[in-house]
């Protein structure tokens, strides 16, 4: 892992950053859908803000 001067982009100097480096063949993990009610959006501007 290759050590830098980090600045952390959060209001909550406890949260860490962990830099994570996957290595193994994604393709056949399973497909677990989320439950009713909950859904995957990615951040849109103005997100940060709210």
């Amino acid at each position: 892992m290759n050590r830098t001067n980090l600045q952390f982009d959060n209001h909550d100097d406890r949260i860490r950053y962990y830099e994570l480096l996957l290595e193994q063949n994604l393709d056949n993990l399973p497909c677990l859908p989320l439950p009713d009610g909950y859904r995957f959006v990615f951040c849109q501007p103005g997100d940060r803000d709210a």
